[in-house]
C-alpha cells in the first residue's frame, strides 16, 4: 500500500510539472465614466465598411459600435494613452487629439486593416 502511494505521488508530481503555466490575464483598467466623456460621440464611418462609429458610456463602461459590424466594450491600454482594445474583434482603437487636446478622430486597426474617421 505504501509503495502504491509513493508511485501515485511521483506520478502526480511528474504530471504537475508537465502542466504549462497559465499566462497572467490582464485586467481591464477601471475608470469613472466621467473619464470617458471626451471619447463619447459619433464618428464618421468608412464608406462600404460601416456607416458610422458610435462611442457611448453604458453602466460605467466605454462601448463602441461600428454600425452594422457589432458592438463591444473598449478596454483601456495600460501602456498607451487614448488607446483601447476590443476583445473578440482583435481590434485596437486609438483616439487622436488636436493641439488643444480635444479628441477629433479615431484610428482603428482590425485584422490587419486600418480605418479612421473624424468626430462629428
Amino acid at each position: 500500500m505504501k509503495a502504491l502511494l509513493i508511485v501515485l505521488a511521483l506520478a502526480y508530481s511528474a504530471e504537475a510539472k508537465s502542466i504549462p503555466q497559465v499566462a497572467q490575464i490582464q485586467t481591464p483598467i477601471q475608470a469613472d465614466s466621467t473619464q470617458w466623456k471626451e471619447y463619447a460621440g459619433k464618428y464618421k464611418g468608412v464608406e462600404g465598411v460601416f456607416e458610422s462609429f458610435i462611442v457611448t458610456i453604458e453602466d460605467g463602461k466605454l462601448m463602441a459600435e461600428a454600425i452594422g459590424q457589432g458592438k463591444g466594450e473598449l478596454l483601456a491600454s495600460p501602456n498607451a494613452a487614448d488607446t483601447f482594445t476590443v476583445p473578440g474583434y482583435e481590434a485596437t482603437i486609438v483616439f487622436v487629439r488636436d493641439a488643444d487636446k480635444k479628441v477629433t478622430k479615431y484610428r482603428m486597426l482590425v485584422q490587419g486593416q486600418q480605418f479612421e474617421g473624424d468626430k462629428l
